[in-house]
């Protein structure tokens, strides 16, 4: 997905952010007001591919070890173990739910 018509409206408009959620459409903020562009809501796969897209290889490869801390702000007491061990099942889940959705070999 390219994300350059966005980018340009963000100059347009005088755009601080962009919102890149599953599940919603993008969204920007404009003089502070968090606004929608369009209805169209996005997938996982999108918002993958929209961060991979502004992401080097090896920015990909590292944001993808450290993917629980990247989720992490730093601010405060490290997350509960069993709270880590949730984030990294979703996780998985999210990767087997893709990888059965976009190889072949997996479909019965």
């Amino acid at each position: 997905m390219d994300i350059t018509p966005y980018l340009k409206l963000m100059v347009d408009k005088n755009a601080s952010d962009l919102f890149f959620h599953v599940g919603a459409p993008v969204n920007i903020k404009i003089g502070g007001v968090v606004r929608p562009i369009g209805n169209k809501v996005l997938g996982p796969g999108q918002v993958r591919e929209i961060a991979y897209s502004v992401m080097k290889d090896d920015q990909v490869k590292e944001f993808q070890r450290f993917l629980v801390y990247n989720h992490a702000a730093g601010i405060g007491d490290p997350a509960p173990i069993e709270h880590v061990r949730a984030a990294l099942a979703g996780r998985i889940n999210v990767v087997s739910v893709t990888v059965y959705e976009t190889d072949d070999s997996c479909a019965e």
